[in-house]
């Protein structure tokens, strides 16, 4: 399953500190060099995430049993299923 992970190993504020920089020059070469994701991947890798957990809810699946094969919360897979009712 082709299924869109948000995993950060560093976050920008200590990648800021490390070099001396702003967090705004971080995410600015960061997405130049497509380490990062833009607005627009980042909205449709969510509406993705959003529907894949809405329609294996809709086969029947427990929350839990979502979360196991989404490699992801129980909570998070009962906010991707109610934003995608929502919308």
């Amino acid at each position: 399953m082709n299924f869109p992970t948000q995993n950060h190993k560093t976050s920008l504020s200590n990648l800021s500190k490390k070099y001396n920089v702003s967090i705004r020059t971080i995410s600015t070469h960061l997405k130049s060099s497509g380490i990062t994701k833009t607005r627009e991947q980042y909205e449709a890798d969510a509406k993705i995430r959003r529907e894949t957990a809405y329609k294996l809810r809709q086969s029947g699946l427990k929350f839990k049993e979502i979360a196991e094969q989404l490699n992801i919360s129980v909570n998070n897979a009962q906010q991707l299923v109610r934003r995608y009712s929502n919308s």
